[in-house]
């Protein structure tokens, strides 16, 4: 008997001592997803941008799949790679989800330095001092015809049709609308015409439909304006020339219209945005 017990007592010795020794495993609870969820973060969790701009969100500590979108689409629109784009003024808050899990960025959109570029469908131009707006389809190219006087041209894509705007610096007052129109009195359609001759030669455009009118701006611009239709050998354009005089400058905007596209109403929201860039 007391060797019967003594048996069952090294058993349950051996069975405890394994028991010690041997590693425990226990069901898998995701503790790795755990861990990686721990080191995961998104770059910005809040940005402030001008409407038009674009910036990177990146989720970093994970090569999981990531998902991203917005609440505001108006506000901000973000690509499948976390490319933000800000579309107007306002707040839109980005959401990037990996293996369930919501990273966010509150992104805050305010007004550019030109009140005119409303949403990311314009952008903004600035050149020799001044600031301007065009829709953004437009692509534009500038260029400086000498110190004090700059060009930028502003053209549809796959058109002949363009928006071109010189600005001369005066470092004057500001013209009236009488001294500009009378500045320009030469300019008739006789005139225009043996311009044009004396380039290109003779019999190689035509200009006609001449007329005459003044244009004032929102911003209180008044300008004196001549518009026209110009043909040649391959197209047929209306050209509007509006030639105006703000305190430091004599400015020209010329839209050329070869298609039909109602270029002046892009020309004539140009004029209406221009601003100081100083002011």
């Amino acid at each position: 008997m007391k060797k019967s017990m003594k048996i069952k007592v090294m058993a349950i010795a051996l069975i405890l001592a394994f028991a010690v020794a041997a590693p425990v495993t226990v069901p898998f609870t995701g503790n790795v997803a755990v861990a990686e969820a721990a080191t995961v973060k998104i770059s910005k969790s809040k940005v402030t941008m001008e409407i038009g701009a674009t910036t990177t969100l990146k989720i970093s500590g994970t090569k999981s799949k990531i998902s991203w979108k917005t609440d505001k689409k108006s506000v901000a629109t973000v690509t499948s790679k976390g490319v933000v784009t800000a579309q107007s003024a306002g707040t839109a808050k980005i959401t990037a989800t990996v293996n369930k899990k919501n990273y966010t960025c509150t992104v805050t959109v305010i007004p550019g330095l030109n009140p005119y570029q409303t949403t990311a469908d314009f952008q903004e131009v600035q050149m020799a001092g001044l600031s301007f707006v065009v829709p953004k389809l437009y692509e534009v190219s500038g260029d400086e015809i000498s110190e004090e006087s700059y060009k930028a041209v502003m053209k549809l894509p796959d058109s002949k049709s363009s928006i071109t705007v010189i600005a001369n610096i005066t470092g004057e007052t500001a013209s009236s609308y009488e001294d500009v129109a009378a500045s320009l009195d030469t300019v008739t359609q006789e005139t225009l015409q043996e311009g044009y001759d004396a380039a290109y030669g003779v019999g190689v455009t035509e200009v006609s439909d001449y007329n005459t009118f003044a244009y004032e701006s929102q911003n209180g611009t008044t300008s004196f304006a001549y518009s026209f239709i110009l043909t040649t050998a391959t197209s047929s354009g209306r050209m509007i020339s509006y030639n105006l005089s703000i305190d430091g400058y004599s400015i020209e905007v010329i839209s050329l219209d070869a298609e039909g596209y109602d270029i002046y109403v892009d020309a004539e929201y140009l004029i209406d945005s221009l601003m100081y860039l100083l002011q």
